[in-house]
């Protein structure tokens, strides 16, 4: 039988590991931090988060996945990590289901928010 995860306030947990916080007035999950040590090579050297969590935060409607990775902050959304996330095949009962996804995808450059379309017409200016 897999374990499930619980919360404690704002913590997520995974039997007895603290997977990270939730920040309702941003919409936003806060990992723990994470190294290289924490990085799945067999994935494409990418993170991974617990599918059962990533799966509640669509749910419940957050769209911020923010990991301190060693000297940096990375931040992407909860839409992108399902979209192009691996889901990893190994769980057991003291390994839990992990979606994977490439150190260099977790960022916001690539959302439409912050997308910038070059030689975009402007409507009150001249082309």
């Amino acid at each position: 039988m897999q374990a499930q995860i619980h919360f404690k306030g704002n913590s997520a947990y995974w039997e007895n590991f603290k997977l990270g916080t939730l920040h309702p007035d941003t919409l936003t999950f806060l990992l723990i931090p994470r190294s290289e040590n924490n990085v799945f090579r067999l994935f494409g050297r990418g993170l991974g988060i617990n599918l059962e969590l990533l799966n509640f935060l669509k749910e419940k409607g957050y769209k911020f996945i923010v990991i301190p990775f060693e000297d940096r902050l990375l931040k992407t959304t909860v839409t992108k990590w399902i979209k192009r996330g691996t889901t990893s095949p190994y769980a057991s009962s003291k390994i839990d289901r992990q979606c994977i996804l490439s150190i260099d995808q977790i960022n916001m450059s690539d959302e439409p928010s912050k997308m910038i379309i070059p030689d975009q017409l402007s409507l009150f200016g001249s082309a």
